[in-house]
């Protein structure tokens, strides 16, 4: 790559775009484009500087599964660990070590090439061996890394007392096979079917009950899977390509494609019978007819990309430019806006007490859901927090943040207060799903996490 140029990746092109370096540093181009531009690989460097550190083996871009990671906590979770064995046992090593010394001494031997070729094989065993026993120490330590996180979090607000193992949430494993950064999330609890959209313009469906492995992998988008949504037994996907492609769950086919915007599809989501789109400028309002999709209404006056929706009860929260707008899904009139800092809305979460909205500008912003004041200014992450989940029991309600800085924070909405930070992926967290007391973790990474209490 010449110089001047730097390397970025374009969500929209699933590839890498060359832009002049002004650009990245001003920051300009990151807010007036549809988001922030980031390498599409890690480089792990080592701290003399001298080469990088080697990734973690992953399975076989042909295969999608469940893989072993060696910083993945151990459980009963079926996984896959793929590695090589030597070819040769130590009495071979011994026969051709006896050989070689025989034709030293003689000096008449044939056919080096060949006991060259196997003895460096044997002597790269001790290496494997190493880095097997290497791989080992780093799972002991990664098991406790999550609680100790866990810990330091609440040491540093002085509530060490109320340290509570089990709420400490590890990762038990990770789905490997997408080509490109991961981008959206959606679960389907009546089959537990996780549903990934990717830069590689695919749809992955993983099993995350039985065999946790690829079910299959849906292709019909032209562009990046940007969102996706479930209403009844259809999946809708949005892409760059500016259409909504509808799926049948039960069979897993398409049985429809609508082209729905002039701009990329940014978000989807589904209520009362309606889908709403996000794109520039502009969210639609879609009658759910079988597996038609009927445009009932476009809702105005949005000043930017509308990057994230939520649906609760009978309000749908659109996030623009500093705004989050509250529109009453009946009358499809927008009955309240919400003034937020730090840039545009990449993501929203409604609690049954909170409004969250986490921002470009590495904010998360917390509103009374009743009086509509903010209560709180959420900070900690180091770039844009791209995605927000909740998880809700009887007793507490926990919020999850994803960011461009490579983790996942876990914050309690009872006194605000971060009680975990979450670091097992090696690019920005994009996407966040939840069922049944799970969470799942999209990335640059092209891999999906799996994380329980």
């Amino acid at each position: 790559m010449s110089s001047g140029k730097s390397a970025r990746y374009n969500r929209f092109s699933g590839g890498p775009a060359n832009l002049p370096t002004a650009d990245v540093t001003a920051g300009t181009r990151m807010e007036t484009t549809f988001g922030p531009a980031f390498s599409a690989v890690t480089t792990i460097t080592k701290a003399d500087g001298t080469s990088t550190y080697k990734q973690h083996r992953r399975t076989p871009s042909s295969s999608s599964t469940l893989a072993y990671s060696p910083r993945d906590e151990e459980d009963s979770m079926p996984c896959l660990q793929w590695m090589n064995s030597s070819p040769i046992c130590s009495a071979t090593a011994m026969l051709f070590t006896t050989t070689v010394s025989l034709a030293w001494s003689t000096g008449h031997f044939s056919g080096w090439e060949g006991v060259l070729t196997s003895l460096s094989t044997w002597l790269s065993r001790p290496r494997q061996l190493c880095s097997e026993r290497c791989d080992q120490a780093a799972l002991g330590a990664g098991s406790s890394l999550d609680e100790l996180s866990h810990i330091n979090a609440r040491l540093n607000t002085g509530i060490l007392g109320s340290y509570d193992p089990q709420q400490i949430f590890k990762c038990k494993g990770t789905f490997v096979g997408h080509q490109g950064p991961v981008w959206c999330l959606c679960v389907y609890s009546m089959g537990d079917l996780l549903f990934s959209g990717s830069s590689d313009k695919t749809i992955k469906v993983w099993d995350t009950c039985t065999t946790y492995k690829c079910q299959k992998t849906l292709e019909g988008h032209d562009g990046i899977v940007l969102a996706l949504c479930i209403q009844g037994c259809k999946l809708y996907s949005g892409s760059a390509d500016c259409t909504i492609i509808v799926w049948d769950i039960q069979n897993l086919q398409k049985v429809n494609t609508i082209r729905a915007h002039d701009n990329p599809v940014c978000t989807l989501v589904s209520s009362h019978n309606m889908l709403f789109s996000g794109s520039l400028k502009a969210i639609k309002v879609w009658d759910i007819v079988g597996t038609e999709l009927k445009l009932k209404k476009e809702l105005t006056g949005l000043n930017h990309w509308v990057r994230a929706l939520v649906a609760a009860q009978s309000y749908l929260y659109s996030g623009s430019y500093q705004t989050i707008k509250i529109w009453d899904i009946r009358t499809l009139d927008c009955i309240h806006v919400l003034q937020t800092s730090g840039g545009s809305v990449y993501s929203i979460a409604v609690t049954n007490h909170h409004i969250v909205c986490g921002t470009y500008e590495n904010l998360i912003h917390v509103w009374d859901i009743e009086s509509k004041e903010q209560v709180r200014t959420l900070t900690g992450h180091v770039g844009t927090v791209y995605a927000l989940a909740v998880i809700s029991t009887p007793d507490q309600t926990k919020v999850f943040s994803a960011s461009y800085d490579r983790s996942l924070r876990v914050w309690s909405m009872d006194n605000m207060i971060c009680t975990q930070t979450l670091l097992r992926h090696q690019g920005s967290v994009t996407a966040l799903a939840v069922s049944r007391g799970r969470l799942f973790s999209g990335a640059v990474d092209s891999t999906v996490k799996v994380w329980t209490c």
